[in-house]
């Protein structure tokens, strides 16, 4: 009766029906905490299982309560230098890593991974899968290399001891190359995408949840380099597959239709896109509950929505009541009310209603530094929101008081070579370049620009931005064959990653067009860009 109990929850969850799931692991929880006991391995599996359904829920703190209480058994039981115990430490390390407590995710995955290189030995799947874990953690905080690093290791574990065609080789796959794509390397990260498709179809189906993640990726990938027919096509393909296998009012179908939402309304099909974008918020109100923060997310979506249309009123209201909601639900003092405050914010800014957003943005500080403390990257990012709206009022001292501030908390969380403390280098550079301070500005942007190249390479967008910011600095001081120097540098890679028909490569070769009229009025531009394009 218990099995059948547990293989029921486990449909359940797999479906996203998380309290259908929630109250049968509870009943089994209740018979084997009576028959069993609570401190046996059989309870303490139910406790992880439980968890795990409030994780896929975001009700963290009853999750981490429950993923302690089966660690605190399997030590109990088994010992500190256990596999079960090492699963139970990367589980409540996933926890952490889904929170963004990276920290504490790090340390546990490392601790696991100690575990099983010890018990199972390095080249074994659980070790795999222990490395692939800590490499996400280091991804997401854009930590390239070391992910990298981990991430190839796990690929060669699983080719080798699973095979090629092995469902978590194509995880493997797909881990490293979204890895690619986040560093811009789109055709690297093609062929990993398509690698991983076409192992899940032949191993797991054209119709199974992971099979259809896929399709997923591989859209999105086409979306960032405007292969907009092909993302169309595989995202449908995608959604036809999980309409028929989970149901149409699924999580996981809200998330392709929201999706489906972000490449109508990048091609301007704005129609489709509302379409989409209210079908995914209409699954999610009634599957999740209007307070959960997936559906907040799909009100926060559909005002980005009209905001694209200029259609100001619409996206205002439909963020005051995602609002109101949060407030109400979750609390003034809450970090998803500050996320909602953010957006709002962010709305008036684009309307130049600068008071409005300024007030907004000082409330997601408060609230930020109340909940997380001042050296906490989430207070960071309102450090920055709050700094630009006063660099649009043109309070620059303001602005760079705010902006160093940020500089030097990710300096000391981040590390100087990382790239959202390069961001910190570009923005105090900017407040810096409108104050016409460009010798101060052209310090940073080279600083910047030294970090880019080293950690992302020569070819990716950001490094293309880098030039191109120091090459503006260099034309606003008059150095204009400094300006074309790093404005072609600028315009080459464009080339290379985003293609000659992409708006910023055509947008780059205007510039060097009117820097080039700056430094020789009378010389030939076409002459001179066919000669130093090679």
């Amino acid at each position: 009766m218990v099995g059948t109990y547990s293989n029921l929850a486990g449909v359940y969850d797999i479906q996203g029906k998380y309290d259908e799931a929630e109250k049968l692991y509870k009943r089994i929880l209740m018979i084997k905490e009576k028959v069993l006991g609570e401190e046996h391995p059989d309870t303490a599996s139910t406790y992880n299982a439980l968890a795990v359904v409030y994780d896929n829920q975001e009700k963290y703190m009853e999750a981490e309560k429950l993923y302690k209480k089966a660690i605190y058994i399997n030590e109990k039981i088994f010992g500190v230098n256990h596999p079960s115990t090492a699963n139970n430490y990367s589980n409540l390390a996933n926890l952490y890593n889904n929170q963004e407590k990276y920290r504490e995710a790090e340390e546990l995955y490392k601790k696991s991974i100690n575990i099983n290189e010890k018990m199972l030995g390095e080249n074994h799947p659980d070790t795999a899968r222990d490395y692939n874990n800590l490499a996400s953690v280091y991804h997401s905080q854009k930590k390239y290399r070391e992910a990298e690093k981990l991430y190839k290791k796990a690929l060669y574990i699983d080719e080798n001891i699973l095979g090629i065609e092995h469902p978590s080789t194509a995880n493997s796959y797909h881990n490293l190359a979204s890895l690619y794509y986040n560093q811009g390397k789109y055709r690297e990260a093609e062929e990993l995408f398509k690698k991983a498709l076409l192992i899940k179809e032949k191993a797991l189906g054209k119709e199974h949840p992971k099979t259809t993640s896929s399709y997923n990726n591989l859209a999105w990938l086409y979306k960032s380099q405007e292969k907009y027919k092909e993302a169309e096509e595989v995202l449908k393909k995608a959604l036809l597959i999980k309409e028929k296998v989970l149901r149409k009012e699924h999580p996981d179908t809200a998330n392709i239709y929201n999706n489906l939402a972000w490449l109508y309304n990048n091609q301007g099909k704005y129609k489709e896109a509302e379409e989409v974008l209210k079908e995914a918020l209409l699954i999610r109100e009634n599957v999740l509950g209007e307070e959960h923060p997936e559906t907040t997310t799909s009100y926060n979506n559909l005002a980005w929505l009209y905001k694209s249309q200029e259609k100001y009123k619409e996206a205002e209201e439909v963020l005051k009541k995602a609002l109101l909601i949060s407030e109400k639900a979750l609390g003034e003092e809450h970090l998803d009310t500050a996320k909602i405050c953010n957006n709002l914010a962010w709305l008036y800014k684009s309307q130049e209603k600068y008071k409005e957003a300024e007030e907004l943005y000082k409330k997601a500080l408060l609230i930020s530094e109340k909940v997380l403390g001042e050296e906490n990257l989430d207070t960071v990012n309102c450090y920055d929101n709050l700094a630009g709206i006063y660099e649009n009022q043109e309070k620059y001292k303001k602005a760079e008081e705010l902006y160093k501030k940020s500089l030097e908390i990710k300096r000391k969380i981040l590390g100087e070579e990382h790239s959202d403390t390069v961001v910190s280098y570009d923005d105090l550079a900017g407040v810096y370049e409108n104050q016409r301070k460009y010798k101060k500005a052209e310090v940073l942007y080279k600083k910047s620009l030294y970090i880019k190249k080293k950690i992302l390479g020569e070819k990716h967008p950001d490094t293309m931005a880098g030039y191109n910011n120091l090459g503006v600095v260099y034309e606003n001081q008059g150095k204009y064959k400094d300006a074309l120097v790093y404005c072609l540098k600028a315009y080459k890679i464009s080339v290379d990653v985003l293609g000659l028909k992409h708006k910023c490569t055509q947008i780059f070769y205007e510039n060097l067009e009117e820097i080039y009229a700056e430094y020789s009025s009378k010389g030939d531009f076409e002459q001179w860009f066919l000669e130093n394009i090679l």
